[in-house]
């Protein structure tokens, strides 16, 4: 049985990092990037901020396109939000 710890931390890096280590040796590459990404959008985005794919595969250091095919998978289980345009970028649905 896994024990859970909340630790709350100012710091989104920390966390990343952490949630990495836990489920690096568990999951694939990709279930990795994506779990990194729904993360990184809990953290730095709304529905009035969002957040590109360039901006996010270089702040986790995820190729960009592989980042990208991981992202649309994950809005198309309605997990994050698209929008396109000028003002257009990603964000995480709230339930």
């Amino acid at each position: 049985m896994m024990k859970v710890i909340w630790i709350n931390m100012s710091n989104s890096s920390i966390l990343l990092k952490f949630a990495l280590r836990i489920f690096k040796l568990m999951l694939s590459k990709a279930c990795q990037y994506a779990i990194r990404a729904a993360l990184y959008l809990a953290i730095h985005s709304s529905e009035t901020q969002k957040v590109g794919v360039k901006e996010m595969a270089s702040s986790l250091e995820i190729p960009q396109h592989f980042l990208g095919k991981t992202l649309q998978q994950l809005a198309r289980y309605h997990l994050i939000s698209s929008v396109k345009g000028p003002n257009g970028g990603l964000y995480l649905i709230h339930i």
